[in-house]
């Protein structure tokens, strides 16, 4: 019964590593803490499409789900217990992520590194790049530098 409850424990430690690791770092990075293979083919799939789809402002969460093969319900389901956030908060976090390595790697301005991540409001944008980085987009090469 021990050994039971310490391995339960032990997962439940492991998927709030991982939530926290997709909400806090920056870049479109690989999970380094998976629990199963079909996890892990998942989330690498979902990058794949993330990825292909970040500057596509229509990019809905219907086809989202569609382009992984599930239905929206079971998609919601799934990313919610991997991530912790729905797929539209999600999507945000990732174009937010995408966005802030673009700022530090190239010399785009604010408001052409929000329309390359699909956020076609440059005030919108630096909102939740505050929100997301606790600085603004046009600071954050500066405070990333320092």
């Amino acid at each position: 019964m021990k050994l039971l409850i310490t391995s339960i424990v032990k997962l439940i430690e492991q998927r709030e590593k991982l939530q926290q690791k997709y909400t806090m770092e920056p870049g479109l990075v690989r999970p380094s803490i998976n629990f199963t293979d079909r996890d892990t083919k998942f989330v690498n799939k979902l990058h794949d499409v993330i990825e292909k789809n970040i500057d596509n402002a229509d990019f809905s969460m219907d086809v989202f789900a569609q382009m992984l093969g599930m239905s929206r319900t079971a998609f919601y389901k799934k990313l919610k217990g991997i991530t912790g956030n729905p797929p539209n908060e999600y999507l945000r976090i990732m174009r937010m992520k995408k966005a802030a390595e673009m700022l530090v790697t190239t010399e785009l301005n604010v408001s052409e590194v929000s329309y390359k991540v699909g956020i076609n409001d440059p005030f919108y944008f630096s909102k939740c790049f505050k929100t997301q980085f606790g600085v603004s987009p046009s600071h954050y090469p500066k405070f990333v530098n320092q």
